[in-house]
């Protein structure tokens, strides 16, 4: 397997290797200025907006420099009736606030999952998800071939406190090699990253996703902003092993999309159409995990092996010392953490 994001690569999988790559710059690009030059050849490209806090940032970048898209959303729908709501509303007031003008396209889910439309997507790219799985048929029927997308997409984040090193249970990522820092690790990497980049290259489709592993530098450069953002806000976020659930990262997350490109409409919580789904399924059958049972349960047997994996660091001595900055700026703050606590159907 060989697949890599940014740049220069931020993260190489290759050979049952992963190696993590963070440089501190030598040039003096700001952080915005070097998402520009990732953004920069995207005019006319499509926006897959979901109104979450990453769609409406690289939204924002879009407006930003002057960008040409065209905002798109879906809304799913389940025997008629609308399942994301708060997506579509969201998604609209984004739109609302930015003078565009979004296109909605309806996706009917039950169609979707009882057709085991999700199951190709295990056959053909070993997706595991059903919920990325829907994402990549959308994509299939609604994105042109030889265009150009943009979407979303998470950030590595500082997390402060105990058990701070070794892969982690609670979350879906990892620390990785170095106090406090919390990556995606090669599980989510090939379930959630790499399957976009594999359908759109199918397709001919340039796509930018999860901009902040753009290149080593940007890495460095989201990381000292979050140390930042600790000094400046007075805010950090935490890792805990005594409670599981203690681990929504919202409110942090938006005040760094926000310190970069302000501009967020506040959706006041994670906001996500298949939450509904679940709990439509979970009422109606009484048994609290059948969306899981009845989707995600057979597209396990697509899910490739990542215990093998070895891992291998490129951070350089700049990069060593964001742990104890990071440390040394909760202390002398007096920072706050703004956890939230996470429930999932």
């Amino acid at each position: 397997m060989n697949f890599s994001l940014g740049h220069p690569n931020s993260v190489l999988l290759q050979d049952h290797m992963c190696v993590y790559t963070i440089q501190k710059p030598d040039d003096n690009l700001t952080l915005l200025e070097r998402y520009h030059n990732e953004l920069k050849n995207f005019d006319g490209c499509t926006l897959m907006l979901s109104g979450g806090s990453d769609s409406q940032f690289m939204l924002r970048l879009l407006q930003h420099f002057n960008i040409k898209f065209i905002p798109i959303t879906y809304k799913t729908t389940w025997k008629g009736g609308v399942v994301n709501t708060d997506d579509v509303i969201y998604a609209q007031e984004v739109a609302k606030k930015f003078s565009l003008d979004l296109e909605i396209i309806d996706f009917d889910l039950k169609e979707f999952y009882d057709g085991n439309h999700h199951m190709k997507w295990g056959r053909q790219l070993g997706v595991y998800s059903p919920q990325v799985a829907m994402h990549l048929e959308f994509i299939d029927r609604y994105i042109p071939p030889n265009s150009k997308l943009v979407m979303g997409g998470d950030m590595p984040y500082l997390l402060y406190g105990e058990g701070r090193r070794g892969v982690s249970d609670i979350y879906p990522s990892a620390f990785v090699g170095l106090d406090y820092l919390n990556m995606d690790t090669p599980d989510a990497i090939i379930g959630t990253i790499k399957p976009y980049h594999d359908i759109c290259e199918n397709k001919g489709i340039q796509l930018i996703k999860n901009i902040s592993y753009c290149s080593p530098q940007a890495l460095y450069q989201i990381l000292e902003q979050q140390i930042n953002i600790v000094k400046e806000q007075r805010i950090h976020l935490i890792y805990s092993t005594d409670e599981p659930q203690f681990r929504e990262m919202l409110e942090f997350k938006k005040a760094v999309w926000n310190s970069i490109l302000p501009g967020d409409v506040d959706t006041l919580m994670k906001v996500g159409g298949f939450e509904r789904l679940k709990k439509i399924l979970a009422v109606k059958s009484g048994i609290y995990n059948q969306y899981d049972k009845l989707y995600r349960k057979p597209m396990q047997t697509y899910k490739s092996k990542t215990e093998g994996f070895r891992f291998k660091h490129k951070f350089d001595d700049a990069t060593k010392q964001l742990p104890r900055r990071f440390e040394d700026a909760i202390k002398e703050s007096d920072s706050t953490c703004v956890n939230g606590f996470h429930f999932d159907f």
